[in-house]
C-alpha cells in the first residue's frame, strides 16, 4: 500500500513530458544559443550568438520580443536575479551585458581573457562567475564583498557552475590526471571559501552544453547527444527527458519546468505535472485543450469525443506558437465511420493564425463517439485542439447570475445558452479578470441574428470591460450571450441581471 526511499536511495529520475513547442524568430543567420533563463516575472529569456536575446512567454511558449546588441558581442552564459535584471555574460567586453526594463544599461564587472565563461545568481542576488586570472581559472563572487576562490590548477576545460534555489554553488571541473593525462569530471560545493569535492564525473567537457539545477538541488546536465540527464551522489547520469536536436542551454522555473533550447533554434517547455489544460490521452472533452506536435514524418493525430444528438460544437486547431509554422486541417468522423465535416484554412476573425483550422457551430446527430484528426499539411509545429458546446444558464429576478471561463488562442469565444421571454430587461457585465484580455459580448436573438453587441462599456469605470446595459428581448425563445475579446487572453467572469418585464 506504500513505499518509501531511504536517505542512501538514489534519487528517482522524474519523467518530463512536453507542454509547449516553439521557435526562434526566423532570419538569415543559423541559431547560435548560447544561454537560457528563467525570469521571476514569467518570462524566457534565449540568447543567441546572432541575434541577441529573445524573450517567450514561459506558460505558452509565444515569442514577444527580441533585443539585438547594440555593440560586437560574444555571449557567453545568462542569468537573471530576482528583480528581474538580465546579466549576458560578454567575452569581448570582458564584462556583464545588462538588460533592465525593456533597455540595454551600462556594462558592469571586469574579467579576464573568454570570461567571464559560466556563471549564475543566487535567490540573495549574489553573482558568482567562472573567471580566469593567471593562476587558472577562479570562481568569483561579485556581491556581498567581491572575492575570488581559487579552482584546480590542472582543468582542461572551462568549468560550469550552478546555484540552486537554497543558495547552494556547485561547480563542473573537468581535471586533466598528472599521472596518465586523462581527464575526470568533478563536482564541488562551495563551504565557505573553499570547494569540497562531492562526486567524480564520467564524462568528457566536449559532451556537455549546459548544467543547471533543478528546484530540488539536483545537478542537471545537457548532452551533445540529445539526453538532458540528473547526477546523483555518485556521479552517475539518469536521463529525464531527450531532444531531437541537441539541447543548448537548460533552465529551471521554481515550479520545476524544465525549459530546454536546442541547436536547430526549437525551444521547448517540460515538465513532471503538467496541468490539464497542457495535455491530453487521446480522449478530449469540452473546454478542455490538448496538444500535439505535427511533422512530416508525423502527420496524422486522432482524437475521441464523446458526443450527443443535437449538441453544437465548435472545433479549434491552433499554432501554439502564431508563427502560421504550422499548416493543418480538421476532420470529423462520425460514430459510424463517416465524415461528417471538414477543414483547411479557417476563415473566420476569431483566430489569429491563417492556417488555424476551425469547424465553427455544428450540430451533431448521432449520439456516440466521434473522432477529431488533425492531419499536417505543411510545416511543423505544436497545436493546440479544443472542442468548445454550448454553456446553458438561468436567469432569475432575484438572483443575479454569475458565469465564469477562460479566453485563450483555441477558445476565442465562449457561448452561454438562456431561455429568454419578449419583454424581459437584461443587463450582461463581462469582467476581465487575468491576462491582458479584453473582453467582448455579442447577445443572439433566437432567429440567429445579433441583437445587441459591446466591446468597451458606457460606464468609464469599466474600462475596457463590455456590458451590455438593459437590453429588452424581443421574443420568448432561445438566447445566445457570446463572451468573446477584442483581443487578448485571459480568465472572465460576467454577471447576469433580469431587471424587470
Amino acid at each position: 500500500n506504500s513505499i518509501v526511499f531511504s536517505a542512501r536511495s538514489a534519487p528517482t529520475p522524474p519523467s518530463y513530458s512536453l507542454i509547449w513547442h516553439s521557435q526562434m524568430p526566423q532570419t538569415n543567420e543559423a541559431p547560435d544559443i548560447v544561454g537560457l533563463a528563467y525570469s521571476p516575472l514569467g518570462h524566457l529569456y534565449v540568447v543567441d550568438a546572432q541575434q541577441g536575446v529573445s524573450v517567450f512567454d514561459a506558460t505558452s511558449g509565444i515569442f514577444l520580443i527580441s533585443y539585438p546588441f547594440l555593440n560586437p558581442t560574444q555571449p557567453t552564459s545568462i542569468a537573471i536575479d530576482s528583480n528581474g535584471v538580465v546579466y549576458i555574460g560578454d567575452a569581448i567586453c570582458r564584462c556583464l551585458q545588462v538588460l533592465a526594463n525593456r533597455a540595454w544599461r551600462e556594462p558592469v564587472g571586469s574579467f579576464g581573457e573568454g570570461a567571464p565563461f559560466h556563471f549564475s545568481i543566487a535567490p540573495d542576488n549574489t553573482l558568482y562567475a567562472i573567471d580566469r586570472s593567471e593562476e587558472g581559472f577562479t570562481a568569483r563572487v561579485l556581491s556581498g564583498g567581491e572575492r575570488a576562490i581559487p579552482l584546480n590548477f590542472n582543468a582542461a576545460a572551462p568549468p560550469l557552475l550552478t546555484v540552486d534555489r537554497t543558495g547552494n554553488v556547485r561547480v563542473i571541473e573537468w581535471l586533466s590526471s598528472l599521472i596518465d593525462n586523462q581527464i575526470n569530471g568533478a563536482i564541488s560545493l562551495l563551504e565557505g571559501d573553499t570547494f569540497s569535492l562531492q562526486s567524480w564525473l564520467e564524462i568528457a567537457p566536449d559532451f556537455v552544453t549546459d548544467v543547471a539545477a533543478d528546484p530540488s538541488g539536483h545537478v542537471v546536465l545537457a548532452l551533445t547527444d540529445g539526453r538532458i540527464a540528473m547526477v546523483d551522489s555518485t556521479g552517475t547520469l539518469s536521463e529525464i527527458a531527450h531532444e531531437e536536436s541537441a539541447p543548448r542551454a537548460i533552465a529551471f522555473s521554481p515550479d520545476g519546468t524544465l525549459f530546454v533550447a536546442r541547436e536547430d533554434g526549437a525551444i521547448a517547455a517540460r515538465s513532471t505535472s503538467a496541468p490539464p489544460e497542457r495535455m491530453g490521452d487521446g480522449t478530449i472533452i469540452h473546454d478542455l485543450p490538448v496538444q500535439g506536435t505535427l511533422t512530416e514524418g508525423s502527420a496524422s493525430h486522432e482524437w475521441h469525443y464523446e458526443g450527443t444528438a443535437g449538441e453544437q460544437i465548435t472545433i479549434s486547431a491552433v499554432d501554439l506558437t502564431r508563427t502560421d509554422a504550422l499548416d493543418m486541417a480538421l476532420r470529423l468522423i462520425g460514430p459510424d465511420g463517416g465524415e461528417r465535416a471538414y477543414n483547411d484554412d479557417q476563415l473566420g476573425v476569431d483566430l489569429y493564425g491563417r492556417f488555424d483550422a476551425q469547424i465553427v457551430d455544428f450540430v451533431l446527430r448521432d449520439t456516440g463517439t466521434y473522432t477529431i484528426v488533425v492531419e499536417w499539411v505543411r510545416g511543423a509545429g505544436t497545436y493546440t485542439l479544443g472542442v468548445s458546446n454550448n454553456r446553458h444558464f438561468e436567469l432569475n429576478p432575484d438572483v443575479a447570475a454569475r458565469l465564469e471561463g477562460h479566453l485563450q488562442d483555441v477558445f476565442p469565444t465562449q457561448r452561454w445558452v438562456f431561455d429568454g421571454r419578449a419583454g424581459q430587461v437584461v443587463t450582461f457585465t463581462m469582467l476581465a479578470e487575468s491576462g491582458n484580455l479584453d473582453p467582448a459580448l455579442e447577445l443572439i436573438q433566437p432567429g440567429g441574428s445579433t441583437l445587441a453587441y459591446n466591446d468597451d462599456a458606457a460606464n468609464p469605470d469599466l474600462g475596457t470591460d463590455a456590458q451590455l446595459f438593459r437590453i429588452q428581448l424581443p421574443d420568448d425563445g432561445v438566447y445566445v450571450l457570446e463572451a468573446s475579446r477584442f483581443d487578448g487572453t485571459g480568465r472572465y467572469s460576467i454577471v447576469g441581471l433580469l431587471n424587470g418585464e
